[in-house]
């Protein structure tokens, strides 16, 4: 896909568990989405990207269940980007939907 795209589009890859970071660093992901993490979970996926010289090579964001008693926690790994919709649906309710393609 990389190699068809105009140089300024980007990858980004939504992982569901921290082991997959890498991979998708490895694989050409420019932006790599931790999406519904814990903020254990996103430390653990930074640091093995770290770990492999992986970390300067791609843009990691989170998101998801991000609030404003829980940011400090997220913020310690230092991820790229910090994505929360506290701000914008607070205090409505709301119905978090999400589609996988197979």
């Amino acid at each position: 896909v990389k190699k068809k795209a105009s140089f300024s589009k980007k990858i980004e890859i939504e992982i569901e568990k921290a082991e997959d970071a890498v991979v998708a660093a490895q694989n050409g992901a420019d932006i790599i989405m931790l999406d519904n993490m814990s903020s254990i979970e996103v430390e653990h996926a930074i640091n093995s990207l770290k770990n492999n010289n992986l970390r300067d090579n791609v843009i990691v964001e989170v998101s998801g269940s991000i609030k404003s008693d829980n940011l400090v926690d997220y913020l310690q790994s230092e991820p790229d980007v910090i994505s929360t919709s506290e701000l914008t649906l607070f205090p409505s309710e709301h119905l978090d939907i999400s589609l996988r393609f197979d």
